[in-house]
């Protein structure tokens, strides 16, 4: 028996496989929907997956075993508070593009082996080719791998969002709290990105809109309204594996408002 991992963009007939991963690795039910926007790059969304081709008595089988889904969206899309705690609130750059990851997952048996970094930095070279002002995500405070993982992968911590997240499935880690802070993570991709009189004029006023904006993150009912402007695929954060469980890593986002929340649509991650 041979085998060998191999990574492409996920296409229609990877929809069942896809399905099926969310289902082992995160804690909510997602869509139809979301995974067939998923593998029809729909709504901006682009992915990358790995799968291990697997020959035994001649006979290849191929498996996918990791994934990424994230979604290419101008600046006036995101949700302002995020634009605020990342530098880039400013109007001026409304019509630039950022990455959002969606979700990111590694099945059991193939962590450890490089696949997620590999699918991230996928992810940061396609962003690249596109001009990408930043690529972000959000991970729940307590995933601490998932935490060291983004970080040796380059993303820096932007800001601590509290009561961020609100999960009522009765399959988070704790059963008796629903609610759970969480980080954003920033990539910048700026030297893909001209320099313009536009951003340099936003450079130089980056760090007092940064101040006001972490001032605003303190205060989750004034940052925290109502739900974003990416609908089902607004955010993401991380959860991390239960303890005991044998499941693989994810990052996922949040997804359906009547398992996750009332009011916001989040969806989550475990890395």
């Amino acid at each position: 028996m041979t085998s060998s991992l191999t990574y492409r963009p996920l296409c229609p007939e990877d929809y069942h496989e896809l399905r099926e991963a969310h289902q082992e690795l995160f804690p909510i039910n997602y869509d139809e929907g979301f995974y067939y926007r998923a593998v029809n790059s729909l709504d901006g969304i682009y992915s990358w997956a790995a799968f291990t081709r697997t020959t035994v008595a001649r006979q290849e089988k191929v498996t996918l075993v990791g994934f990424v889904t994230a979604r290419l969206v101008h600046l006036h899309s995101c949700d302002a508070s995020d634009r605020g705690l990342m530098g880039l609130s400013s109007r001026l750059m409304d019509q630039e593009l950022v990455v959002y990851i969606l979700t990111l997952g590694v099945v059991n048996g193939y962590r450890q082996m490089g696949v997620a970094s590999q699918l991230v930095n996928l992810v940061l070279g396609t962003a690249g080719e596109k001009g990408v002002r930043a690529v972000y995500l959000h991970v729940v405070t307590y995933n601490q791998p998932a935490i060291r993982f983004y970080e040796r992968n380059r993303f820096q911590q932007a800001a601590l969002l509290r009561d961020f997240y609100m999960i009522a499935t009765g399959r988070q880690p704790d059963p008796q709290r629903t609610v759970y802070d969480a980080y954003l993570y920033v990539h910048y991709l700026d030297s893909s990105v001209p320099v313009t009189p536009y951003s340099m004029l936003n450079a130089a006023v980056a760090p007092l809109r940064n101040a006001a904006w972490h001032l605003n993150a303190c205060m989750p009912w004034a940052s925290r309204q109502g739900p974003g402007y990416f609908g089902d695929y607004e955010s993401s954060g991380a959860l991390p594996q239960k303890p005991g469980s044998s499941r693989g890593s994810a990052h996922h986002s949040q997804q359906q408002r009547e398992q996750v929340s009332p009011w916001l649509s989040r969806l989550f991650s475990r890395s």
